[in-house]
């Protein structure tokens, strides 16, 4: 697993981005994580969809076509992917993806 963090410093706000790139399923999967307010926003991206933290829209993404899942209560990519599934767009329930399932088993049908 590649890990990668960014600082961003302004005035005298502090904000830590972590990206980390692995495998699941022998599949390259891009993990997003950086504090947004009281709670990080997490995110998980894999080739042809995406899993998020409730920071983000799934209402938005099922607008615009995207195959999507939506995760709650957590605050880094490793709770992501163990977390489950609790709501998806009709594209991502298209690809094999079932509320429920891991994240991590969702990522076999998003890549």
């Amino acid at each position: 697993m590649k890990t990668g963090s960014l600082i961003c410093l302004r005035k005298k706000a502090r904000t830590q981005i972590i990206s980390k790139c692995f495998r699941v399923n022998n599949k390259p999967v891009l993990g997003l994580s950086f504090q947004l307010g009281a709670r990080p926003l997490v995110l998980l991206k894999a080739s042809r969809g995406f899993i998020m933290c409730g920071y983000l829209n799934l209402k938005i993404a099922q607008k615009f076509n995207d195959a999507a899942c939506l995760v709650k209560g957590v605050s880094s990519i490793e709770q992501l992917l163990n977390a489950p599934i609790v709501d998806l767009t009709k594209a991502a329930k298209a690809a094999g993806v079932k509320k429920g399932i891991s994240a991590k088993q969702a990522i076999k049908f998003l890549s």
